[in-house]
């Protein structure tokens, strides 16, 4: 069996330089937990030293402190669904089980694309004032033109 430390080291220098949205693609989005399979491949040690019943320890804890972290985070910039505290409607409920708003993070992608709209709307409301002034305008100009050859000719004499 390798060191401990070996997997554990590869572990922190794995997610020590990334992204919090990087970790997105590792969470399951029903369970809010960390992918131990596709965690394992990336970080390149292999699957079972995160067994619960003989995988290493010290990497075990490690894993779990990040992965509270790390849904902590995505749940603060409304990446992942925030937990709620379960409230039994079934007499099989749990007391204490913990569920998850499953729209959490459709909501935060819908709430900026209706920021994105209105802005765009509005953007647009702006520019057909514009073109409305222009089309007066536009419709103004034949009209003044018209007068300005009529006294052209008046003064030319034609």
């Amino acid at each position: 069996m390798a060191d401990p430390i070996i997997n554990v080291n590869k572990f922190r220098k794995w997610h020590e330089d990334k992204d919090t949205e990087y970790f997105l693609s590792f969470i399951n989005l029903k369970t809010q937990k960390l992918s131990k399979e596709a965690v394992c491949k990336a970080a390149g040690f292999g699957y079972s030293a995160l067994k619960p019943k003989n995988g290493n320890p010290h990497l075990i804890g490690e894993l779990k402190e990040f992965e509270a972290s790390i849904i902590k985070k995505l749940e603060g910039k409304g990446l992942v669904a925030k937990s709620v505290a379960a409230t039994p409607t079934h007499k099989t409920s749990k007391e204490g089980e913990v569920t998850f708003d499953q729209n959490a993070r459709n909501n935060a992608l819908n709430a900026r694309r209706v920021a994105e709209l209105e802005k765009e709307n509005i953007d647009l409301k702006h520019k057909v004032k514009q073109l409305e002034s222009s089309l007066e305008e536009a419709k103004r100009a034949p009209e003044r033109n018209r007068e300005t050859i009529e006294m052209l000719n008046e003064v030319w004499g034609e």
